[in-house]
């Protein structure tokens, strides 16, 4: 299908409405939500109210003027393929540059992309059996969201009356999409890459664990990790095939699972002879332990799905602000000052990244990759050098945080940068007595940071990929990286601390949310409503001193990704809870931290123990929703009387 370009799409809204200010930066809706600006091809653009140089307004200006002055669509499409000084190129490429330039900062792709995903569309759904290409987007299921693409940018002018769309804003609609297809055609290619390299790297490692004369846990786990990253990507492709795949990887993983716990294995879940006789010969219990606390976790990781927000309803939430608005004006040199940086590199971090993502940075592979010339640079942005010091800043004034960026923002490069700056800072009172200057005055300023182990907690389901981001942004060597999985066995538990306590690096524990659980459940007893549980009698001697809540555990930072799993009184959020009370400080991390209504966030506030955000606020905030609520219903119930009252006009009944 032959697609517009995009600057062709605002010069045809333009042409088809007011070019003095044309469509659709004169419509409220892209006002408000996207663009408030003048336009550069608008007949009163000025380099005062574009923010360009005047030559380049005058250039693009008359490009859209001789666009203007073709009638016929044929001509109008011609104009804007052909180069050359009588189709002023000067103008159409400086037109294009200012839609480069601009675009990323009026969110269009992001705003898009939420409405496809939240309709289920994206690559995976999207791809033709055997996934060699997509479908056409014209007999795609995108093509019945126009509409609701349409008013989501421009609201009520999008209509050319009760039932129809403008002509220009469906033609507009039809070019994002466009370029949304060909941003997923690229994905495709991509994803099928990563796919078969995942599946070829599993094969890889589950044959050198088969061969090793006596298998170690050390080489089953790699064949695990390799195994889970091969399942993730199966997961998520909806096509029959790759869904058979999936499932007999999900038969293997409990064929493991039965065979390290002595179960008889039934023919569905028979292992390749050479898999099971490596598993067979590991060589502790210990070892058997570990191997199997990961491989239930995976299980448990892929039998159920995440949940999901059951509504997203946009309405005025009160005089909420980002805080972050006091680093506003600080350029990156003064962010990395004002955290007692000697440069603006953050300490412990890698320079340089593997461009593809794919290795292990920790591996000797990648640490290869990151010595060559293929290495590309590895540095936070100015906004999450802002998180960092909002996080720091936090920490030294005895504050837990709750960052709700949306997904891609960079969550997880703040929690970590937090953590290798927290340790930074308990070094730098090691070496000379105190922390940094901007922090001796603050609240904990002058009291020494003395625990060296953080934890971070994430779902079963995304371990490996907090592992794989860990190695990717610190330095092998600086931190030790330990996986914390599995039920809570005491040969489970006292292998890892055990192996804990031989560490004489800095620790990042990272535990899967199920795990934590595990622990709540065999350390503490029933808790009671409004009362911290206290440890249970019955607890296993030998798990007395090794749960992550035995006496004497104390952490730097807690980190909890997903945290909106933790918003009700279950066994994750007194696992939170407790992690707060033995941590320095708690950090939560989630884009979608209100799940089913306003209380989620005060319920995960309440644990985080958050100033500022109060029930009587929260009941307010509820009111608010529910009326929105109610006012959609009206709308829409509306809607479709309009609708019912046409239909009976054009039938003449």
């Amino acid at each position: 299908m032959p697609t517009d370009q995009y600057f062709e799409a605002f010069l045809h809204m333009a042409a088809a409405t007011d070019t003095e200010i044309p469509a659709p930066f004169c419509w409220d809706e892209w006002r408000e939500s996207v663009a408030d600006t003048t336009p550069p091809w608008a007949l009163s653009a000025t380099s005062a109210n574009t923010g360009l140089p005047q030559d380049k307004v005058e250039k693009i200006k008359a490009f859209a003027q001789g666009y203007y002055a073709l009638s016929s669509a044929k001509d109008r499409a011609a104009y804007c393929q052909r180069r050359g000084a009588h189709n002023n190129t000067a103008g159409r490429d400086a037109m294009i540059a200012y839609l480069a330039e601009q675009w990323p900062n009026w969110g269009i792709n992001e705003v898009l992309d939420g409405i496809l995903k939240a309709n289920d569309i994206d690559v995976f759904t999207m791809a033709e059996h055997g996934m060699a290409k997509l479908y056409p987007l014209d007999l795609s299921p995108v093509v019945a969201l126009y509409r609701e693409i349409a008013v989501r940018f421009f609201g009520d002018d999008a209509y050319q009356n009760s039932l129809m769309i403008k002509e220009p804003a469906t033609r507009f609609v039809r070019t994002l999409c466009a370029g949304y297809w060909k941003r997923m055609r690229n994905k495709l290619a991509r994803e099928r890459a990563g796919l078969k390299r995942a599946q070829e790297n599993m094969e890889r490692e589950r044959s050198a664990f088969e061969k090793l004369p006596v298998p170690t846990a050390a080489a089953g786990l790699r064949y695990l990790r390799a195994l889970e990253l091969w399942l993730n990507r199966l997961g998520k492709w909806k096509t029959d095939h790759l869904g058979d795949e999936h499932a007999e990887a999900q038969e293997t993983l409990e064929g493991v699972r039965d065979q390290l716990q002595g179960v008889p294995t039934t023919a569905s879940k028979k292992l390749p002879a050479a898999l099971s006789a490596a598993l067979a010969t590991l060589a502790t219990k210990a070892e058997c332990a570990q191997v199997l606390g990961v491989v239930m976790d995976l299980i448990k990781a892929h039998e159920h799905d995440e949940e999901q927000p059951v509504w997203r309803i946009a309405c005025d939430i009160g005089k909420w602000t980002e805080g972050v608005e006091e680093y506003s004006k600080l350029s990156y040199a003064e962010l990395a000052r004002a955290l007692g940086l000697p440069n603006s590199d953050l300490p412990f971090f890698n320079l340089l990244q593997d461009p593809i993502g794919e290795l292990d940075a920790w591996s000797e592979e990648g640490q290869a990759v990151l010595r060559s010339d293929a290495a590309v640079p590895l540095k936070p942005m100015w906004h999450q050098m802002v998180g960092i010091t909002k996080i720091i800043d936090n920490l030294f004034d005895k504050k837990n945080l709750l960052i709700m960026d949306e997904v891609g923002v960079g969550k997880t490069m703040q929690a970590v940068g937090a953590i290798a700056m927290y340790e930074y800072q308990r070094l730098h009172f090691a070496q000379y007595g105190k922390h940094t200057d901007r922090f001796v005055g603050h609240t904990w300023g002058k009291s020494q940071l003395t625990a060296d182990t953080h934890v971070l907690v994430a779902p079963p389901g995304l371990m490996h990929q907090w592992m794989m981001e860990l190695h990717r942004y610190l330095k092998r060597g600086s931190f030790s990286v330990l996986p914390y999985a599995g039920n809570c066995t005491v040969e489970a538990r006292q292998a890892f601390w055990k192996l804990y306590s031989e560490v004489s690096k800095p620790v990042i524990i990272l535990a899967s949310s199920s795990a934590v659980k595990a622990d709540v459940v065999m350390y503490f007893q029933k808790p009671t409503k409004g009362v911290r549980p206290k440890p249970s009698k019955a607890c296993a001697k030998g798990l007395v001193d090794n749960t992550l809540f035995s006496v004497n555990r104390n952490y730097g930072i807690f980190v909890l990704d997903e945290a909106h799993y933790a918003r009700n009184l279950n066994k994750q959020r007194a696992g939170c809870v407790e992690l707060t009370v033995r941590s320095r400080m708690s950090i939560a991390l989630t884009a979608t931290p209100v799940m089913t209504g306003p209380m989620d966030l005060v319920n995960i506030a309440k644990w985080l123990e958050l100033p500022g955000i109060v029930d009587s606020e929260m009941a307010r905030f509820k009111r608010e929703l529910d009326r929105a609520r109610r006012k959609e219903r009206e709308k829409r119930q509306k809607g479709k009387g309009d609708v019912r009252l046409a239909r009976v006009v054009a039938l003449g009944q």
